[in-house]
Order: C-alpha cells, then structure tokens, then sequence
C-alpha cells in the first residue's frame, strides 16, 4: 500500500514538473515587464474563441432553440451552441448550398460551435438527437 502512495506522489510531481518546466519554456524564464505582458496578451488571446464571421448564441434545451439574432444577411456565421438543458443536444443546419452540416454532441453546461457560409434562402436547424426535432427542437430561418 505505501509503495502505491509513493507510486502515485512521484506521478503528480512528475506532472506538476512538466507544467512548470512548459510554463518557464513559454516565458522564457525572463523577469522583464514586456516579456511578461507578452505573454499576458498570448496567453488571453489563447483563451478567447476563435469565432469565424458574426456569432449567433443559440440556446438548447428540453425542447426548444433559441437564436440570439432573427435577422440574417448572406455571409459567414458561427453558432455558438450552448446546451442548457439536461439531456446532450446537438445542433444541424441545411439550406442553400449547405446539404446539412453538424455540431458535436454536448451534455449540460457545454458548448460547441458550428461555422457556415450562408447565402439567401431558407435554412432549418434543428437537433438531431433522438426525437429531439419532432419534440420541438426544429427552427427555420431565412436569410435574405
């Protein structure tokens, strides 16, 4: 039993090494201020989505789509999909020039994203998750 406990001390110590020894490497192990607000700005920019043409929010739930914006113009759109529901959703879009495209499948509290290239027409998104469409998760809109 102490071996396993020993075992398991070296491996999180291993861990915690290699996160610091890739911090230092990231940094450059410099104590300048324009090499840390260098670092401050990649790290932020990191971490920010990395959304292609205008963000629709769209939020799911038992049963229903909610899109963020009504109005649409032909261009590039990333639904950002938020599941607020209990049950995993996911969301597909069809319409001009688009056969049908799908996000992945998240559970509560999760997001994914889905981009396309709209152009003018009617599209119908919708979850395609069990009999979540014929439940009500089924929206229609038109970009003109």
């Amino acid at each position: 039993m102490a071996g396993v406990i020993v075992a398991r001390m070296r491996i999180r110590g291993f861990a915690i090494a290699s996160v610091t020894m890739a911090a230092l490497a990231l940094t450059g192990c410099s104590n300048s201020q324009e090499s840390s607000t260098a670092t401050t700005s990649a790290a932020a920019t990191t971490s920010e989505s990395t959304v292609a043409g205008t963000k629709i929010d769209v939020m799911e739930s038992e049963y229903s789509i909610e899109l963020s914006q009504q109005d649409f113009k032909p261009g590039k759109y990333t639904f950002v999909v938020m599941n607020h529901g209990q049950r995993p959703h996911d969301l597909a879009i069809k319409g001009p020039g688009i056969d049908e495209q799908k996000s992945s499948t998240v559970t509560n509290g999760e997001t994914t994203e889905l981009t396309v290239d709209l152009e003018k027409g009617e599209y119908e998104l919708w979850c395609t998750v069990g009999d979540h469409k014929d439940l009500g998760m089924d929206v229609k809109i038109t970009v003109a």
